[in-house]
């Protein structure tokens, strides 16, 4: 065989080097179509990018840094992944009388730990001989003084003691769930973020259920409740509860914590806690619609976390508990 002249050895040097770099491309294209394709993030100072189901790739330059420090601002936080499989860190919020506690129920169901303070603390005081005591008298403390609603004596440390708690439940359930874990309503204050990361405990991302206040004054002044059957209406069919028949209504009464006086002072407190979470260093956040029904929205809400549903297969007149799309044993990782 003849040796190939300088010209022919240049030349295919060229080509070798145009295939790699198409190809090499084409690895990068397709990485970084897959991390962009996030249904539901809303960003910090951004408006969502749920409508149009368009990956993110086509509205912002990295996907592959969406919530890194670097690109976003969101207090040196990693970036955060959606893929099922992912361990979950997120808080949930909703105003009381929303969407949240079914949807808190439904993600439950799909394996994710359902965390509230208050079941922290009475784990605290069951389990943890160190812990627990304090909260006892905490509680104590401000049953005597009028309810929870009371004065605080010491802010700083009540919520070095709800940190404290909220940590150590985590670590102490973690073997309960492999997917992760929600904590309902906590942190409320960026001082809570930051104290709950020096402990390790990071959360990833916000879910925040959307309602107006006049929307939820007419589904709760709405209700009304058979206490001989312990079944609950509403007189229009709202708030995912029937409407109740004709000939039920004279048995029907309104629960006292319905009435809207009692409703929008329920409400005022939570605008009072709650109105500021969106501006915390969380990830991401995504917004959910909380005039539509908790089946409808949550969907949206697992896609944004990495949540697989669980659906009931039956086999041989038995159920069975599967999770759609894997083909992995409950338990596995953490």
């Amino acid at each position: 065989f003849s040796r190939p002249s300088a010209k022919e050895s240049a030349s295919s040097k060229r080509l070798q080097r145009t295939s790699v770099t198409a190809n090499h491309r084409s690895s990068l294209l397709d990485a970084s179509q897959s991390q962009s394709e996030v249904a539901g993030v809303i960003l910090p100072g951004t408006k969502s990018c749920f409508r149009d189901q368009r990956p993110l790739r086509t509205k912002f330059r990295n996907p592959s840094n969406l919530f890194g420090a670097a690109g976003m601002g969101c207090g040196g936080s990693k970036s955060v992944q959606t893929g099922p499989g992912d361990v979950v860190k997120c808080t949930i919020v909703g105003p009381p009388g929303s969407i949240k506690a079914k949807i808190c129920q439904l993600l439950a169901e799909d394996g994710l730990r359902h965390v509230t303070l208050g079941e922290a603390q009475r784990n605290a005081v069951k389990s943890n001989p160190t812990l627990g005591p304090k909260v006892k008298e905490r509680i104590q403390e401000r049953a005597a003084k009028g309810g929870a609603g009371g004065k605080k004596q010491d802010p700083a440390s009540e919520r070095e003691l709800d940190i404290e708690v909220v940590s150590w439940y985590l670590d102490h359930s973690k073997s309960s769930s492999s997917k992760g874990w929600m904590l309902d309503g906590y942190p409320q204050t960026q001082e809570e973020v930051g104290a709950l990361k020096d402990k390790g405990v990071v959360v990833e991302k916000l879910v925040v259920v959307k309602i107006s206040d006049e929307e939820l004054v007419k589904i709760a002044t709405g209700r009304r409740m058979d206490l001989e059957n312990n079944i609950m209406y509403h007189v229009d069919g709202l708030g995912g509860w029937d409407k109740p028949p004709d000939d039920m209504m004279a048995k029907l009464i309104q629960r006292g914590d319905d009435l809207e006086s009692k409703v929008r002072a329920t409400l005022a407190a939570y605008h009072a806690k709650y109105d500021g979470i969106e501006e915390l260093e969380f990830g991401a956040k995504y917004e959910v619609d909380g005039t539509v029904s908790a089946d409808d929205a949550v969907d949206g809400v697992r896609a944004f976390l990495g949540v697989e549903k669980k659906v009931v297969q039956k086999e041989s007149d038995e159920e069975k508990v599967v999770d759609v799309g894997s083909d992995k044993d409950e338990g596995e990782g953490d």
